[in-house]
């Protein structure tokens, strides 16, 4: 059966039934893809019309109907630095260019924020051209996956910046092959420009110390057998530059498939600074430890005694040591105010209330008294007592804490010391030469002192005084040789050269002596015997003579420049003392030396005569020696002489003759000594 146009009768049904399931099928086509996706688009491009599904738009924040279906819709929305590239995109597929269309890039939405999609097309219908008419496409959002990505980046960068800079160095161990891969930044921490980063045990072994190498691999093997879930440890590492230093290093063990450790990742700090830190941190426990038992055990064995007052109760709690101080059984006890006043000698309370009053009232922020207490026995002891007061943040006083100590001794000792105080000043006084006593910076002077320098004693009060007046322009170079000198010598002798209340220079000698804390000068005016002195020193050199003087108190000796001249050597060279003088003379003439000496000291008797001495280079000299002893109050105080070096003309007048036997000459002396003394007494 057919129609007119020559179609089988039913067609156009038939036709509208396929239209309409095709229809249908696209539909459920469309919405399976837009189930799949967040949003769907169909594009009509012989119509210039492009449909964007309900969920297209809602996943932008908009509702239907605030979106035309057309183009600009869309490329209105793109991002600025991804809008020509999505549309070439698009253009490249339309025109056949490309084989299909994907994109991934920005939108904007409707809060203002844009959002990451990925956008995939397919051409459905083409002309007769083969050119595409419809493209139907959908989209996913995925602004999360971009914002996840974000943040592990800025984690990334985080941790190569903790890396880079915070000292920290990544590394793994890979147990089956016994390799270890380290980070570069961990090279840097030991100087290592090898850029070397993978390398055997054995090779990193030798970076440590024997000891640490093994207690690290100990850490590893407990891990291995599941003795530790964690490894850590710290080691020390060899640098390029030969230096140790520390690191504490933390890793995490990885399992493979069936469970077995294979790899131990982590991360090693530089703590060499840290160690050091601790190091000195044990060393001041150390200290304060030993400080805490230095003070315990000085307080047990100075007896210092321990106490703390309460003002409202009137009452003193006090240690064993306090206790026992003031009659009590050493143990801890809490006794009265009168209790503590019981047993003090009369007037020392009074003084004891005044310094702690002042304290309590804050016109003193310390208190130092000390005060007696009579003994049950009937001796008194003497106390030194220290405190503070106890305050309140208001500031309101409830006490004090003190400590006592026992200066019985002290006081009886600074007593003993005022009283030898005394009796050398006495002493001193009555010197007819010049003395003077130095003790704490004080100076005292006798009269004969005043006299040699044209000052009173109330002008040289003090060291500084005497420096700064009698040493003018050097004053501090003076105080600083004085003060060397009295250190390493107690007893010690020499020339100065001072200035006078007049300007006058003098030339004085003196004699020091440091005893008991306190130094005695006694000084002697030798200005004038000082000129003749250097006109000695002329004639010594010209004459080839020498001259000496030996002190027979103290055993000093003194050479002149010509003496060190004749045997050839200097005073820097040479420390002469008696026994180093005789030791120039030869063996065999010796005994005739000490027993001319020991005549001279014992009975004041004189000496001239002929012997062979032997200078420091070991040059044998012929010697005419003369010693002339000084008498001071009956008893002989020094010997001085010269000596003349006679070499030629001994050998002349000895020719043929020994001249190895020593020659005493006439012993006239004694009457040349005796007038002497004579004149000196």
């Amino acid at each position: 059966m057919t129609c007119k146009n020559g179609m089988p009768s039913g067609g156009a049904s038939q036709i509208e039934t396929l239209n309409q399931k095709l229809a249908n099928q696209e539909h459920d086509w469309f919405r399976l893809i837009e189930g799949a996706s967040d949003g769907v688009w169909d594009w009509h491009l012989s119509a210039s019309r492009i449909y964007f599904s309900n969920r297209w738009k809602s996943s932008l924040g908009y509702e239907p109907d605030e979106i035309d279906d057309v183009f600009e819709e869309f490329t209105s929305r793109l991002h600025p630095e991804d809008s020509l590239r999505v549309q070439q995109a698009i253009i490249d597929y339309v025109n056949g260019r490309s084989s299909y269309y994907s994109a991934e890039f920005r939108i904007l939405s409707k809060d203002g924020s844009y959002r990451w999609i990925i956008d995939r097309g397919i051409c459905v219908e083409r002309d007769d051209k083969g050119k595409p008419t419809r493209i139907i496409g959908f989209y996913t959002d995925v602004t999360a996956i971009h914002e996840a990505r974000e943040t592990i980046r800025q984690q990334q960068e985080k941790l190569q910046l903790a890396v880079n800079y915070g000292g920290v160095g990544l590394w793994e161990a890979d147990l089956d092959s016994q390799v270890i891969t380290v980070s570069e930044s961990l090279l840097k921490q030991i100087h290592d420009d090898s850029r070397q980063t993978v390398r055997s045990y054995a090779q990193w072994a030798e970076l440590f110390p024997e000891n640490d190498w093994k207690i690290a691999m100990d850490e590893v093997n407990d891990c291995i057998r599941g003795h530790r879930l964690e490894f850590s440890t710290s080691y020390r590492m060899r640098t390029a530059d030969g230096h140790y230093r520390w690191f504490q290093a933390n890793g995490t063990p990885i399992r493979d498939a069936s469970g077995r450790i294979t790899r131990i990742i982590g991360a090693a700090v530089d703590i060499t600074n840290q160690k050091a830190s601790e190091q000195q941190l044990l060393r001041l426990f150390e200290k304060a430890r030993k400080e805490r038992d230095r003070t315990v055990l000085a307080q047990k064995m100075a007896r210092v005694g321990l106490w703390e007052s309460n003002i409202e109760r009137q009452e003193i709690e006090c240690d064993a040591v306090y206790a026992s101080m003031l009659g009590y059984q050493a143990e801890p006890r809490i006794i009265t105010f009168a209790e503590s006043r019981e047993g003090m000698v009369d007037g020392d309370w009074e003084k004891v209330s005044s310094e702690v009053n002042r304290c309590l009232r804050g016109e003193a922020e310390e208190f130092e008294v000390t005060y007696r207490r009579r003994q049950k026995d009937g001796t008194i002891r003497h106390y030194l007592s220290r405190g503070k007061a106890v305050r309140i943040p208001s500031g309101k006083a409830l006490g004090v804490l003190g400590a006592s100590i026992d200066v019985t001794e002290s006081e009886e000792r600074y007593a003993e010391l005022a009283e030898q105080e005394r009796f050398y000043r006495s002493f001193i006084e009555q010197l007819p030469a010049g003395a003077a006593l130095i003790q704490d910076e004080r100076i005292f002077i006798n009269k004969a002192v005043e006299k040699i320098t044209g000052y009173d004693r109330s002008e040289l009060n003090t060291l500084d005084d005497w420096f700064r007046l009698l040493h003018p322009g050097k004053a501090q170079g003076m105080r600083r040789y004085y003060e060397t000198e009295r250190d390493v010598h107690p007893a010690r002798r020499g020339e100065i050269t001072i200035t006078t209340r007049t300007g006058q220079t003098k030339q004085v000698r003196f004699a020091a002596y440091c005893q008991s804390g306190m130094d005695i000068w006694v000084l002697r005016d030798i200005t004038h015997g000082s000129r003749v002195d250097r006109l000695m020193r002329q004639n010594e050199h010209i004459s080839g003579s020498g001259g000496w003087e030996l002190d027979c108190a103290s055993g000093e000796l003194y050479w002149t420049d010509g003496m060190y001249r004749l045997h050839e050597t200097t005073r820097s060279e040479t420390k002469i003392t008696h026994e180093r003088a005789i030791g120039f003379f030869t063996a065999e003439h010796q005994p005739m030396v000490r027993a001319a000496i020991e005549e001279a000291r014992l009975n004041g008797k004189p000496w001239d005569f002929i012997a062979e001495k032997i200078t420091v280079r070991g040059n044998r000299f012929w010697v005419r020696s003369i010693g002339l002893p000084e008498i001071e109050g009956g008893q002989v105080v020094r010997i001085f002489g010269s000596v003349m070096d006679i070499t030629a003309k001994h050998r002349s007048s000895q020719a043929g003759h020994n001249h190895h036997a020593p020659l005493r000459l006439a012993g006239g002396l004694e009457t040349v000594a005796e007038s002497i003394n004579a004149r000196r007494q």
